[in-house]
């Protein structure tokens, strides 16, 4: 939904404060099934990829600064998968700029 929306051009804003919540349990299907963390996986990779340079710019300063934030972000949640992602956009964001 979010990706869709920001597709749409629908411009999104941080309220810094708590304004829902949600009941977590162990046995939620989001901790159960494999399926919907790989699902997850890749509609973040989706939506990045559909993100353009000066997107990422807006939002951290620099491509490289975008990509670096959202691994912190990943490994602090312990996202291995993503992070593989990231770690890779971020060896070849290092690349090319060697290569210029």
């Amino acid at each position: 939904m979010w990706a869709r929306m920001m597709k749409k051009n629908y411009f999104f804003i941080n309220i810094p404060l708590i304004t829902s919540s949600i009941r977590v349990h162990k046995e939620r299907i989001s901790n159960t099934s494999q399926n919907v963390e790989q699902e997850t996986n890749r509609k973040v990779i989706e939506y990045i990829e559909n993100l353009s340079k000066d997107e990422m710019i807006s939002f951290e300063g620099s491509e490289n600064n975008f990509y670096l934030v959202l691994k912190k972000y990943y490994e602090l949640y312990g996202k291995t998968n993503l992070l593989q992602y990231i770690n890779k956009q971020i060896e070849n964001l290092n690349s090319d700029n060697k290569n210029q």
